[in-house]
């Protein structure tokens, strides 16, 4: 298999599954009666609010992380 055929098998795994609530789509009641869909092309969120916040944060939470982590400092000659 070559690393396209690789790629679509694992792009079509994770696709159709929010990855917050892991509904598949039109399957959360977002209330007066609506169902939800998909926010991302992929189809890894759908747009129960819910989910699109908790993404919101997750996103921030990660990006804290990635600002904290920062540059690691090295022992050596002044």
């Amino acid at each position: 298999m070559n690393e396209a055929a690789k790629l679509g098998a694992i792009l079509r795994q994770i696709t159709g599954e929010c990855r917050i609530c892991g509904c598949h789509g039109g399957e959360c009641n977002i209330g007066g009666g609506e169902v939800c869909g998909w926010l991302d092309d992929l189809r890894t969120l759908c747009n129960n609010p819910r989910c699109a916040q908790r993404a919101e944060i997750n996103r921030r939470i990660g990006a804290r992380k990635f600002r904290q982590r920062g540059i690691k400092k090295f022992g050596g000659s002044r």
